[in-house]
């Protein structure tokens, strides 16, 4: 019995040796290596392990970027998504995944911004469903939006693919807000030639605005107005599309396309003067189409002041000529006083203010009748901007008699006008008329509104004049000077730039636009551009393109105070442009 015990422990341990080996070299030659990116790539062809496969594979991308300090472009970066993008975005485009899958796929293939992944996003785009993948649509649009902006060229089955998905995509019926500004972001971003007519076909089409409410009670959005051809005339002016001119006139024209004005107008003014002959058109009827939609206006023919705002802003002679024209036809009170203001912006000669006053001689006097007047008020508050001293005892005088409600709104606007143009020799009439003011029976109310504004401006402004009389180099060291944080404390430096602009030349518009980087307050950034206008009749491709750059900078620094003063540095980048012909 002893030998044969010690016979059955000897073969069992013969047998244990035997196995031993067998296992650690199955170990060593057959199974997988997890931490090697091949290894769950092979894992992407079995259904079963195809999600942790997914997760897995994303991790090795966000490793090896964490270890390269988000550096994309790092040699270990490279290799791992040299090892995993194809294979990812072929099983994407094969289909046949559950939703989450899919989702955690498409997601991931996005985070890795590789133009290798393009087919998968050319599939996501092609394929939308509107409730079916629209979290797809989401993350491919915002890695081609990225993309995009780093220079990455898409070939056209995207470019297509993803226009497609934008005119079906409806923010109205989807609740990712975030998807819709994806896709928006991505068609801009993109920008592709092939999409200019496209864009044109998408803003001409008739709009049937859907004043529905929702169950809580707020209007639904209106995919066709606020998603389709809002993004479309964005697209036209990022493309400087000029074959879309007409048609943004046609939307300018078109009273429940409104809410497209502004972007539309921003569209045209990169137009310059290419844009002039279709708003003359527009707006003095010789454009037979354009004649027909002037129809829906009536009585106020409301489309007037929106026609002389983009003229103005661009600013050349052509553009004043077709402003010159439409006035004598002018037959409402509102539209003639929009005439009026809209002459600030161009090159101000005696044509000019002859025409800019012969206006406001056919307004309404300001009497004691209700709301007789306004308009003339509102052409008073922009006698400061043509920069010429002799407007000043006009301004005083015609406010000197104004009566009834808008009594003090022509007062207030004359007065600020004078501000601006006072020379040392005018101060005085300007401090009469603000005495005048302050004692001209106003309520206790008013009388503090004054004091605390208009009384505070002309101290803040004399304080400028008192310091540098006539000297255009004191005036630009007063720009470079901090702004207290007291209200109306900016009339120091307003006051400053104004001057400059009476008084300056050539080399002064050079000073104001190097100095323009540090004024940031708004109030003051706005007087110092529009002196720099002023002084620059001809216009001058090479400030635009200062003005686009400082603007691009604040952007890019999210500089608030900045921005906010940016829109003017904007338009007049535009008119000096249009001026130049460039």
């Amino acid at each position: 019995m002893k030998r044969t015990a010690t016979a059955l422990t000897f073969a069992l341990r013969l047998s244990l040796a035997a196995m031993i080996p067998v296992a650690v070299g199955a170990s060593a030659a057959g199974c997988a290596d997890e931490n090697d990116p091949a290894t769950w790539v092979k894992r992407l062809d079995d259904p079963a392990q195809r999600a942790p496969a997914i997760k897995r594979l994303g991790q090795f991308y966000e490793d090896a970027m964490t270890k390269a300090g988000k550096k994309h472009d790092d040699p270990g970066v490279k290799k791992v998504l040299d090892a995993i993008v194809d294979p990812m975005a072929k099983t994407y485009i094969a289909g046949g995944l559950d939703e989450k899958t899919r989702k955690d796929l498409i997601k991931g293939l996005g985070d890795m911004r590789d133009a290798r992944t393009s087919p998968a996003f050319t599939k996501a785009f092609a394929e939308f469903e509107l409730g079916k993948n629209d979290d797809d649509v989401k993350f491919a649009a915002e890695a081609v939006g990225a993309m995009a902006k780093e220079g990455t060229k898409f070939d056209q089955a995207l470019i297509d693919a993803l226009w497609s998905c934008f005119t079906k995509y409806k923010p109205s019926k989807t609740n990712s807000i975030q998807g819709t500004q994806a896709l928006h972001d991505a068609i801009l971003a993109v920008k592709d030639a092939s999409y200019g007519p496209k864009a044109v076909e998408a803003i001409s089409k008739p709009l049937t605005l859907d004043d529905s409410v929702s169950e809580k009670g707020t209007r639904k959005t209106n995919d066709q107005l606020e998603f389709w051809q809002t993004t479309s005339v964005q697209l036209i002016s990022a493309l400087k599309y000029k074959p879309a001119a007409k048609a943004l006139v046609s939307v300018m024209m078109t009273k429940n396309k409104l809410g497209l004005a502004l972007i539309a107008q921003k569209a045209l003014l990169a137009m310059g003067n290419d844009a002039v002959p279709l708003l003359s058109g527009a707006l003095n009827g010789t454009d037979p189409e354009l004649a027909k939609q002037q129809l829906e206006w009536k009585p106020d023919n409301g489309f007037v002041p929106v026609m002389m705002s983009v003229l103005s802003y661009i600013s050349t002679p052509a553009a004043r000529d077709a402003i010159y024209t439409a006035i004598p036809g002018l037959d409402t009170d509102a539209n003639r006083a929009a005439a009026a203001q809209s002459l600030v912006w161009f090159p101000v000669d005696a044509t000019l203010l002859a025409t800019y006053k012969g206006i406001y001689a056919k307004l309404p006097p300001i009497a004691d009748k209700t709301d007789t007047g306004s308009e003339r008020a509102q052409v008073l508050q922009v006698a400061g901007e043509f920069y010429d001293p002799a407007l000043l005892p006009w301004a005083l005088s015609e406010s000197s008699g104004a009566k009834g409600v808008n009594m003090l709104t022509a007062k207030v606007g004359a007065l600020t006008s004078a501000i601006k143009l006072m020379q040392p020799e005018q101060k005085k009439a300007v401090a009469d008329a603000l005495a005048n003011l302050e004692g001209s029976g106003l309520s206790v109310q008013e009388k503090q509104a004054v004091s605390s504004n208009v009384r505070a401006v002309f101290t803040f402004a004399s304080e400028t004049l008192d310091k540098c009389n006539k000297d255009t180099a004191c005036y630009l060291g007063v720009l470079g000077e901090p702004i207290a944080p007291v209200p109306n404390a900016n009339w120091r430096a307003i006051k400053a730039a104004a001057m400059c602009g009476i008084l300056g030349n050539d080399q002064t518009r050079g000073e104001l636009v190097a100095k323009l980087p540090k004024i940031k307050n708004p109030g003051a950034r706005l007087a110092t551009v529009v002196a720099i206008n002023h002084l620059t009749p001809a216009g001058d491709a090479a400030v635009a393109d200062t003005l686009e750059k400082i603007v691009r900078e604040d952007t890019e620094r999210k500089d608030a105070e900045a921005l906010k003063g940016d829109d003017a540095l904007v338009k007049v980048a535009l008119m000096l442009r249009a001026r130049a012909g460039k």
